[in-house]
């Protein structure tokens, strides 16, 4: 039992909703193993797709501050 609370406070902390711990933990449990990982793999493509649009909002921030500095704004 203290594996699973380990998986989902892992999971919850990477961004999952208890109802979807719970349903990875379902899955798991009667052996569905590669739906699982695909669960997982759909949620990882999410985060890096919402990682790459913060990186591109820095980048612009880092543009006007470049500006700013050079008396360009």
């Amino acid at each position: 039992m203290a594996d699973f609370r380990d998986r989902s406070a892992m999971l919850l902390d990477s961004g999952f909703r208890v109802e979807d711990a719970e349903r990875l933990r379902d899955l798991l449990t009667v052996g569905c193993r590669n739906s699982a990982i695909e669960e997982l793999k759909e949620k990882r493509e999410s985060l890096l797709r919402s990682l790459h649009e913060k990186e591109s909002s820095i980048d612009c921030i880092d543009s006007v501050l470049y500006k700013i500095r050079r008396g360009e704004l």
